[in-house]
């Protein structure tokens, strides 16, 4: 049997395993929503007509207001609130990895242009090499 109270609490606190996808596919209204997230679990996990028809069902149950509240005890507004904010969050993560590589890119290109300056190495050979600007070197 499955305990939907301490689904719903495991759900939104695990966003990047395989059950937190499940959970936002049974609780979803959105037809877009639950393609995306049929999309995510994949084809692997399940044969195509089995994909389909667990699509329908989902759609069928999820467009009912009494079966729905059944489910769970947040209202439909509370859990798009909660995927939104797990989708932001994981979003947010992803722009600051990126960032920071970025960012660490541009400092190790720096260090080896001083450490090629100290071994008297012709600036347009570190531009070449590094890729900075003649005032990126000598900043």
């Amino acid at each position: 049997m499955i305990d939907v109270e301490k689904g719903a609490i495991k759900c939104y606190n695990e966003p990047r395993n395989a059950k937190y996808q499940w959970c936002r596919l049974l609780k979803t209204k959105s037809v877009e929503e639950q393609e995306d997230i049929l999309r995510k679990i994949g084809e692997e996990v399940m044969g195509k007509e089995v994909k389909e028809r667990l699509k329908k069902e989902t759609k069928k149950y999820s467009e009912d207001e009494q079966t729905y509240e059944l489910y769970t005890e947040l209202s439909h507004e509370e859990i798009v609130k909660n995927t939104i904010r797990a989708n932001s969050l994981e979003e947010g993560i992803n722009k600051g990895i990126s960032i920071g590589e970025k960012n660490g890119e541009a400092k190790a290109k720096i260090e080896l242009a001083k450490n090629m300056l100290k071994k008297d190495i012709p600036i347009q050979d570190i531009i070449d090499i590094t890729g900075l600007s003649k005032e990126e070197i000598i900043s």
